[in-house]
């Protein structure tokens, strides 16, 4: 293909003012389009003169965009790189898809050349894309990626440029689509664009499509599309369309919706959090006030008639205060713990630990409370066995369980401690014969928003915060924890722990 005027000098009396300005008029609609990319980016028409360019363009050549009116490329190289240049020009005016690197002072200038056509037959000019790279960082790019092919252009976080026809197939692509997709160019250019759509976004795609064929506007907006390794990413996208042919630049945005949709799960959970935060400190405080309530009532009975008062009925005064002032120790207890959970602050050391000596070391709290109702606790673990677990946590979490099976046993119940391995975890169950708990109540035991909270078979008052504790500690140690149970014939409380 000749080039009609390749010259150093200016022809400036062969250029018909309204004619140029009729040509430039019509490349107008890619302003936006060209302005809003990052990259270098030229379009020259067949004659090499420039018809847009874009700032970063200009700013390469150390120039202001309307100093390219009407002027050719070879005004604004110098001989030596018009030279190196033409060439590639000539095959790019010929069909070829151009690919050119060259040496220009300490820097690598990395050219890439788009043919566009007017019709299938007819080329009448090209896109003309810049990357500069210092030599210093070419050097290190090569050493890190001795065995990949250093993309010339287009990474997956640069724009993507695309020729559509009305019918969304894809004419002609840059080779960052190449990137995004997997794919070969030849992979992607004259394949429809519907296939590498999301199936829920297909047809509002497909009504864009749409739309391009009678509106000449520019048309915005967001889709996915299948990418490498089968996974989906959103795109938002900008159409533009001249001459039946639809051009687009589009931005993978996918860091930033998942960001978004991150961030908004995160208020969400935290507004949650918050809530039964507030809530459950509301039944703290409800709580603390009952045991202090009774304390300060017969405190203050002592204080005003205790000459009254006999042995025994003081016995019982000062029994009545021993079992508030135990309740009201029990739940501060239970609530420095869950806080220092809470701001990660209560050590975790998990180490091997034999089963039964840990709780034999947990019984004897509960002996007391356990010989006076008369009640028998059966350990069935085999010697053996070790738990991978945090020691004091681990207690914890025993002496909550066995204390509740004993508060809501009846008097000569049994209640049974049984450890077995199943694979890589050691399922411990505390089995006892009581009072159960009622169906609706159970999915209430392990949350902090949920008030659940019943007397013992001889009274006793529990703090509500005991089985909120062992759900977060079985947790911490990679556990589960589950209860079965049924009103007036007992409850199976049962969790894990590594072994």
């Amino acid at each position: 293909m000749k080039l009609k005027n390749v010259s150093k000098k200016k022809d400036t009396d062969n250029l018909k003012g309204p004619t140029l300005a009729s040509e430039r008029k019509g490349w107008m609609y890619l302003d936006l389009l060209l302005d809003e990319a990052k990259e270098i980016l030229a379009y020259v028409d067949i004659n090499l003169r420039y018809l847009h360019v874009n700032k970063a363009h200009a700013d390469w050549l150390g120039l202001q965009k309307n100093d390219f009116t009407g002027r050719y490329v070879s005004e604004t190289l110098d001989d030596q790189t018009f030279k190196q240049l033409l060439p590639q020009f000539i095959k790019a005016f010929d069909g070829e898809h151009i690919y050119y690197t060259y040496q220009r002072n300490s820097a690598f200038i990395e050219v890439e050349l788009i043919p566009k056509y007017k019709n299938p037959n007819e080329i009448i000019g090209c896109i003309w894309m810049v990357k500069e790279t210092s030599q210093e960082k070419e050097i290190s790019i090569k050493l890190e990626t001795s065995t990949i092919e250093k993309d010339s252009f287009l990474n997956l976080d640069i724009d993507l440029l695309s020729i559509f026809n009305a019918d969304g197939d894809f004419i002609q692509v840059n080779r960052g689509w190449g990137k995004v997709l997997g794919l070969n160019l030849n992979e992607i250019e004259h394949h429809n664009i519907i296939p590498f759509i999301h199936e829920e976004d297909r047809e509002m795609t497909l009504k864009i499509f749409d739309n391009l064929k009678t509106k000449n506007e520019e048309i915005g907006f967001t889709n996915r599309l299948i990418c490498k390794e089968g996974k989906y990413r959103w795109f938002e996208w900008h159409f533009q369309v001249k001459d039946s042919l639809i051009y687009s630049i589009a931005h993978d945005i996918n860091k930033y919706i998942c960001t978004h949709e991150n961030l908004e799960a995160s208020i969400s959970k935290l507004n949650e959090l918050n809530s039964s935060k507030d809530q459950f400190l509301a039944i703290i405080a409800h709580d603390l006030k009952s045991p202090f309530n009774s304390i300060l009532g017969f405190t203050d009975l002592l204080q005003s008639n205790i000459e009254s008062y006999t042995p025994e009925l003081l016995k019982q005064i000062l029994g009545q205060l021993h079992s508030s002032s135990k309740m009201a120790y029990d739940l501060l207890e239970n609530l420095l713990d869950w806080s220092r959970f809470q701001t990660d602050r209560i050590d975790f050391e998990p180490t091997s630990l034999n089963l039964n000596e840990l709780i034999d070391n947990c019984l004897p709290m509960f002996q007391l409370i356990a010989q006076s109702k008369r009640i028998s606790i059966e350990i069935s673990c085999p010697s053996d066995i070790t738990v991978f677990a945090d020691q004091n946590l681990t207690k914890t979490i025993l002496r909550n369980l066995v204390s509740n099976a004993v508060k809501f046993s009846n008097i000569n119940d049994n209640i049974r401690i049984q450890a077995q391995q199943i694979n890589n975890l050691i399922n411990i169950s505390i089995t006892d014969k009581g009072i159960g708990i009622p169906a609706h109540n159970i999915p209430k035991l392990f949350r902090i928003d949920q008030k659940y909270s019943t007397l013992g078979t001889m009274n006793e008052r529990g703090t509500g915060l005991g089985l909120i504790l062992c759900k977060d500690f079985v947790e911490k140690q990679g556990g589960t924890i589950r209860v079965d149970s049924k009103e007036g014939e007992g409850s199976v409380f049962c969790f894990t722990l590594p072994c």
